[in-house]
């Protein structure tokens, strides 16, 4: 069992000062000093020395592809392939038999948005809070009965995505940005509906599990579950007020989470929070992801990697990537 590095580079909203720079949105990694990347507008990279250099894997994605999100089933690797804001608009399914070597799209003209597999499943999130789930790696596709059959859901939630996944023993969460979440205790095959009652105008940004744990980032910092979702509190004490929160990473009983403030630490559960962001050059994370002893954090300004449990942090390439989102899967078999 070894852990694939990707790094995906999506087109997506970035300030003025930005425009015109390609920009880094999304990494998976895997070991045997093999990586991933894909980027906001030149698709997906390769790095074979940890993360230093890259090379482009884009065989068969459209030009100047925006990747949103990976996944991967034993040697086969899924990419959600955008033209913008994929919150929005979702994103197309590619699929690659040998870790981005060539591409195909998958049979399916749906737009997806989030995707996670759960042991041969592949399920992803689309509009109208609808899941759908695949058996047969992403050849066909069956939406899934759940919160998005809830007419007084839809009419408050009309077409949106869903954004993000976690999985907590027997159950499959589910997020919706504006904000929600549906719960699956039946391996996804139905859905219930959550109400996340957060302050007005807050939206959910990712969601993570550790053990029976269930935390939300949040546009207001964590919020915290221990009871499968059926009741949420504040877990954000270190956190400055109206944190946004938009990734988390666990490592060695230690939680991460990166934030539009950087980097922070938790070492008792999420009950309380620390900044961890000396030589973080920019500290709009986007996304973490952990492979071995080393933390990466996808920022606005590139990646950046730790080897100290994020206690200092070091430039991974030298070339200046934007919206940097990082992820992790393992994976049977590194491929080349």
């Amino acid at each position: 069992m070894c852990l694939k590095l990707c790094t995906c580079y999506t087109q997506g909203k970035i300030d003025s000062s930005q425009q015109g720079r390609r920009a880094l949105d999304h990494v998976s990694g895997c070991g045997r000093e093999s990586s991933l990347r894909g980027t906001r507008n030149d698709g997906v990279y390769v790095s074979n020395d940890g993360g230093s250099h890259w090379s482009a894997r884009n065989s068969g994605l459209p030009e100047r592809s925006a990747v949103n999100y990976l996944a991967a089933i034993g040697t086969n690797l899924f990419a959600n392939i955008g033209d913008g804001d994929w919150e929005w608009s979702g994103g197309y399914l590619y699929r690659s038999a040998d870790y981005g070597g060539k591409w195909i799209k998958v049979p399916s003209e749906r737009r997806f948005g989030a995707l996670i597999a759960t042991g041969e499943d592949l399920l992803a999130g689309s509009s109208d809070c609808s899941v759908f789930i695949s058996k047969d790696v992403g050849l066909t596709w069956t939406r899934q009965r759940g919160f998005d059959h809830d007419p007084e859901i839809l009419d408050v939630l009309p077409e949106q995505f869903v954004t993000c996944f976690a999985v907590a023993g027997p159950y499959i969460f589910a997020g919706i940005k504006y904000p929600g979440i549906g719960r699956s205790s039946d391996k996804g095959e139905t859905f219930d509906w959550i109400e996340l009652r957060l302050p007005k105008d807050s939206t959910l940004e990712c969601l993570t599990t550790i053990g029976t744990s269930v935390f939300a980032g949040t546009s207001r910092g964590v919020y915290l579950s221990d009871d499968a979702g059926e009741t949420w509190r504040q877990a954000a004490s270190g956190l400055p007020a109206k944190t946004r929160v938009t990734c988390f990473a666990e490592h060695d009983e230690k939680l991460f989470a990166g934030t539009s403030r950087g980097v922070f630490r938790s070492i008792d559960g999420g009950v309380s929070w620390k900044a961890t962001n000396s030589g973080l050059a920019n500290t709009m994370v986007t996304s973490l992801a952990i492979i071995g002893t080393k933390i990466f954090a996808g920022t606005q300004g590139g990646v950046f990697a730790s080897t100290n449990d994020g206690q200092a942090w070091k430039p991974s390439m030298k070339t200046f990537w934007a919206q940097a989102r990082v992820s992790t899967f393992p994976s049977s078999d590194c491929g080349t």
